[in-house]
């Protein structure tokens, strides 16, 4: 859960040593050098359903030739992964060479950073960067953020990279205006805070921890408004790091607190974990409206009251295709 950052009022700031992109990039990456940026990979689309059906059973990677790799997974916005993403099938994928760096600060628009294994965190100050094919990680800290993206940026792209932190840290990735794809984020107390605007794709978050005692654990929180959002066919299994169900606060956190949210559309999603695992809530006289829930897969007695908490039933328009993973059995609004 977060403790102090509001999408209302702007992004923290933290004292961190950084490298400032000042040139064309960092790294040495052209910023005209995007190639498939977009979240496409020359060779077609992949595997991937992009109508409004639940995700297919079955889909843990295991190396096989029908098994889908992160990059069919963003080939398309939005669209579902015709696989589970486990660890196995996000992340970078297999045989890439990473180069190392120390964590930057970007600041020229249309930044690429492709390949690369960063120590620290990466503070996107400009429109249209596209972080990909690269690990970002923190030693860990109660404040620790691995990818933080300052409030009025739009265009960020998170693609086939993994996040993560070495000791337990507070947010993984913190943004609106983003997308973010077959990635894969662990060790973190959440995985993702976001507002507005965002795409989350794909991802794969487990093996939460946190840098404080008493840390509260969220896979993805949504606090901040603005434009509407989709969480599409992400699995989410709030665990801890020897991989067991934690019972605290959700695999989804949609809590209307720091303004309003309206628009956000979650499915396709494997959930579970938590006190809930998925909260629709609203605090602080802040409204949650016009919220969908469909064909989501709930991991069966891994929560600690319940599947879902939904404080406004008028917060969710349509609730519809949700089911347990392990039979299909129905969830009920």
């Amino acid at each position: 859960m977060t403790r102090d950052l509001s999408f209302g009022v702007g992004i923290t700031s933290f004292a961190m040593g950084v490298v400032v992109c000042v040139a064309v990039a960092c790294g040495d990456v052209p910023a005209t050098d995007v190639g498939t940026a977009d979240g496409g990979d020359a060779g077609g689309p992949g595997l991937i359903d992009s109508g409004v059906s639940g995700p297919n059973e079955g889909g843990v990677y295991d190396g096989g030739a029908d098994a889908a790799r992160a990059s069919d997974f963003c080939a398309t916005f939005p669209a579902l992964p015709s696989v589970r993403p486990t660890a196995a099938n996000t992340g970078v994928p297999p045989g890439t060479t990473l180069t190392p760096e120390t964590g930057m600060t970007i600041t020229v628009a249309g930044t690429v950073i492709d390949a690369r294994d960063v120590t620290g965190t990466i503070n996107v100050e400009a429109n249209d960067v596209i972080i990909m094919n690269s690990k970002v990680h923190v030693s860990g800290g109660p404040s620790d953020i691995a990818i933080k993206v300052k409030r009025g940026i739009t265009g960020t792209k998170i693609l086939r990279s993994e996040v993560y932190s070495d000791e337990g840290a507070y947010i993984g990735i913190y943004a609106d205006n983003t997308t973010v794809c077959g990635s894969y984020l662990h060790g973190w107390e959440n995985g993702m805070t976001v507002g507005g605007g965002s795409m989350l794709q794909a991802n794969y978050i487990d093996r939460l921890q946190g840098g404080q005692p008493g840390a509260h654990y969220d896979g993805i929180e949504v606090y901040g408004g603005g434009a509407p959002s989709k969480l599409w066919g992400n699995n989410i299994r709030l665990t801890d790091p020897k991989d067991e169900w934690r019972g605290e606060t959700g695999a989804i956190n949609l809590t209307a607190w720091a303004g309003d949210i309206d628009a956000v559309e979650m499915n396709g999603n494997w959930l579970g974990g938590g006190s809930y695992t998925l909260y629709v809530d609203e605090q602080n006289g802040d409204q949650a409206t016009n919220v969908k829930v469909t064909n989501n897969r709930f991991y069966r007695d891994s929560a600690a009251y319940g599947t879902h908490l939904v404080r406004d039933e008028a917060s969710v328009i349509v609730w519809s295709g949700n089911v347990f993973d392990d039979n299909g059995d129905s969830v009920s609004k």
